[in-house]
């Protein structure tokens, strides 16, 4: 449920620490107003923080907030090179069962044919081209991992 807007224009200056009248009416119940009452008003001031001055910024929690951040985007991207390297070996054992496929298929007439030699060379090339795929992607993910060793021993300074 919303509030009308005259009650938060009401309560404005409370947030902001000002000044208010406490009176007791007739019936001897305390009622409070902007304003004083009779004779009788008893000024109380409500102490409540501005949300709108800013705070002063612990250089500690921001340091290790962004430590941890950090540490975060390094995980992820480890998690993301392990990945990767989960998808190359797929691919690689995919495309060399299909090329093995069609070497068994040829074998089959016992005779070595220019066929043959080409899907030697093929399967020669698919291994070495994964291998170096694979190496590329090691490294980087080796490299990930021994930053976040350092950064997480600098951590535990």
């Amino acid at each position: 449920m919303r509030a009308p807007l005259w009650i938060l224009l009401l309560m404005a200056p409370l947030a902001m620490g000002e000044e208010i009248y406490k009176c007791i009416d007739s019936n001897g119940n305390p009622r409070f107003s902007q304003h004083p009452c009779d004779g009788h008003a008893e000024t109380v001031t409500i102490e409540t923080p501005n949300a709108l001055e800013t705070q002063p910024v612990d250089e500690a929690v921001t340091s290790t907030l962004t430590h941890n951040r950090h540490l975060r985007e390094l995980d992820a991207a480890i998690r993301d090179k392990g990945y990767e390297l989960d998808v190359l070996a797929k691919e690689r054992d995919r495309e060399l069962a299909e090329l093995e496929s069609r070497r068994s298929d040829a074998g089959r007439y016992l005779v070595m044919s220019v066929t043959d030699y080409k899907l030697d060379e093929e399967i020669q090339a698919a291994q070495n081209r994964y291998r170096r795929e694979i190496a590329r992607v090691q490294a980087e993910q080796d490299r990930l991992i021994a930053e976040r060793q350092r950064l997480a021993a600098e951590g535990a300074r």
